[in-house]
């Protein structure tokens, strides 16, 4: 057994000219006996030969809160380093007894942690480090907490569960055993820290192989990724069985997480930086600079969104400065469906206090909470995003010395005219409502301005449905709406009969009053309903048009309830994600749409070239600040573009700050 060194390691300069990087190799040892490893320089070429390693620094689900800082001493050529528990625990998991172990590439330790300079260089070649790699080796901790059980449970579900027969497998194993057990493992297998790293993302994407490990146990990420995904198919069956609902929570969220990995990995190939960034950004980083620098291996044109990266750079600078560079460099402003402005009461609303209206903040929680309406990393990989409001035109954008403010090429289609009171947060958006005063359509005939209506109120979407590759919403969406619209009506009006609920004025929102939410699945819709009913839009309210085109047959008795008719499922999950944090507007001209819920009477509604989605922006002086993307009907597949070319608007600057 070797004596402990008090001598500390100093790390030997790369060679860039040669392409360097530091692998490690742990040395045998059992039990007691001190950390050894030898570190070492190869030069990153195909023809290397190590693995990489994927790990979270820290995990409070594991380790007291006060061994975060806990730091443990290994010999690294016989001199000492200090290494966080967790790193700790898997050197001592992975070193043999008789043989030293294959070569490894660990961040913490093949990096100098404290050469600002290397950090930079070594986070753009991370791309290459994982992609370059044998295998990628996923560390999830020890076996605390039964997390062997739960990789054994999930190899159980790969190797016997026959894919479409999920549930009556299921419900087959668990005759003779609940599997209270298995599950409250798999809950805590999943709420590891290790899923909510940021850096995850490129190591998972960019591995050739991926193995993962908890204390012994083993399983390959193919396993994973299809255990996972037969277990999701029965989280609602079996949600008796989760006792703690926490821990259903964990379980079908983590499923999610390894969905979009998954869907990432399926289009690595064919990825936008929305795709990226809406899916993944909202996973946590011990530096918060890493939300940019942690996806550059998987973002496109990643060499000019940040050329180099810079630790030394407040983040509010990283931010702006990577997305002025991907709007002025590839001419794309798409990433601008990332912002998302909610009020400043809400959980994760308000305005960033240091970051200007068009760059998002990434280091919020408030952008994961609102469905981006052009983002499909659920279409096929060759596929492309359905909107292009802006057709085919490339941005025309300007950054200003100090990266605060841009100027961008566009077009102002309309004037916001008419806000409706929204789906949710109605005491916090309410005084920014407003009926509409102008009674012009800009849609032709009764049945297209109705069409316009309920297809704004799913922002044109079938998203529930879209994996199976049908994006457009079908017409009976149509007859969805105008009959939930006429079912909430008599339930409201039975609610104000009885005294339970008050009629709601649009007009003084004052008047609103909790909202009575009985046993209904739409209830919901008729929450919805009941603060919209009196919105008007060319002339009619809500209530009157769903009067108009509510077919006759649902006065029958015995007609099918709607919760049980065809796409009633697709149109129930597709408008909450559509009017979640946002609401309803119109324009002077007569259009419809939705827009983020803190737009207002007298905000404008543009084009700006590179964008596939309309936007709202607000005058300020001679600015603008950026309000967030909308759905505008009429107005989201070039129209306004042909009208531009027509000569019937013109080109504008806007100084966006």
């Amino acid at each position: 057994m070797a004596a402990a060194s008090t001598i500390h390691f100093e790390y030997t300069p790369l060679d860039e000219q040669k392409n360097e990087i530091r692998v490690l190799r742990i040395l045998p040892g059992a039990g007691a006996d001190p950390l050894e490893c030898r570190l070492q320089h190869i030069a990153l070429r195909d023809s290397a030969d190590y693995d990489a390693l994927s790990y979270a620094w820290h995990d409070p689900t594991l380790y007291p809160e006060e061994q975060k800082d806990l730091k443990h001493n290994v010999l690294i050529n016989g001199k000492c380093l200090k290494i966080g528990n967790n790193l700790a625990t898997f050197l001592q998991s992975a070193r043999g007894k008789e043989e030293e172990s294959r070569q490894i590439w660990i961040d913490a330790v093949c990096i100098n942690q404290k050469d600002v300079y290397e950090r930079n260089v070594q986070v753009l070649r991370m791309r290459r480090i994982y992609q370059k790699a044998n295998q990628v080796v996923v560390w999830l901790g020890p076996a605390t907490n039964r997390g062997d059980v739960a990789v054994r449970f999930l190899k159980l579900v790969f190797d016997n569960c026959p894919r479409g027969g999920e549930i009556a497998w299921f419900k087959n194993l668990m005759k003779g055993n609940d599997l209270a057990i298995e599950w409250k493992a798999l809950a805590g297998f999943l709420g590891r820290a290790w899923w909510n790293r940021i850096w995850i993302v490129q190591e998972i994407v960019l591995a050739k192989e991926a193995l993962v490990l908890c204390g012994t146990a083993s399983m390959t990420w193919t396993q994973l990724e299809y255990s996972l995904h037969y277990t999701s198919n029965l989280l609602d069956e079996i949600k008796t069985q989760v006792q703690d609902q926490g821990d259903h929570s964990k379980i079908r969220d983590c499923v999610r997480k390894i969905a979009r990995l998954t869907a990432i990995r399926r289009r690595k190939d064919n990825l936008n930086v929305v795709d990226v960034f809406d899916n993944v950004g909202g996973n946590d980083c011990t530096d918060k600079r890493d939300k940019i620098y942690g996806l550059l291996g998987i973002i496109p044109d990643a060499d000019l969104v940040c050329p180099r990266p810079d630790y030394g750079l407040p983040v509010e600078e990283v931010h702006r400065r990577a997305f002025g560079n991907l709007a002025t460099e590839t001419e794309n402003l798409d990433f601008l469906s990332l912002i998302v402005n909610r009020p400043p009461n809400t959980r994760g609303g308000g305005f960033p206090s240091n970051f200007p209206s068009w760059c998002p903040d990434m280091t919020s929680s408030y952008f994961r909470n609102i469905h981006r309406l052009n983002t499909f990393l659920i279409l096929p990989p060759q596929s492309q995003p359905q909107f292009c409001a802006s057709g085919t035109e490339p941005a025309y954008a300007r950054l200003s010395s100090n990266a605060r403010i841009i100027r961008i090429s566009g077009v102002r289609l309309d004037v916001v005219d008419g806000v409706f009171p929204g789906e949710s947060g109605f005491r916090l958006n309410l005084e920014l409502t407003r009926q509409t005063q102008s009674q012009a359509t800009a849609y032709g005939d009764e049945d297209q301005t109705y069409e316009a209506l309920w297809r704004s109120f799913v922002a044109g979407l079938n998203i529930y449905n879209a994996s199976e590759g049908n994006y457009e919403a079908p017409a009976q969406f149509g007859e969805f709406f105008a009959r939930q619209c006429c079912n909430a009506e008599r339930q409201h009006q039975s609610l104000i009969a009885e005294g339970i609920e008050v009629a709601f004025d649009i007009n003084k929102p004052s008047s609103i009053t909790s909202v009575f939410t009985p046993e209904d699945p739409a209830w919901p819709f008729n929450t919805w309903y009941k603060y919209n009913r009196e919105a008007i839009f060319a002339g009619r309210s809500v209530r009157q048009w769903a009067e108009r085109y509510t077919p006759h047959h649902i006065e029958i008795e015995g007609a099918v309830p709607l919760d049980q008719m065809p796409k009633w499922k697709d149109f129930s999950g597709s408008w909450g994600p559509a009017n979640f944090g946002r609401r309803m507007v119109t324009t002077e001209k007569g259009y419809i749409g939705m827009a983020l819920e803190l737009s207002r009477r007298g905000d404008l509604v543009c084009l700006l070239f590179g964008c596939r989605m309309p936007v709202v922006l607000r005058p300020e002086g001679e600015y603008f600040r950026f309000m967030g993307e909308c759905y505008m009907h009429g107005l989201m597949f070039g129209e306004g573009m042909k009208a531009f070319e027509r000569g019937e608007y013109k080109l504008e600057k806007f100084e966006l700050i």
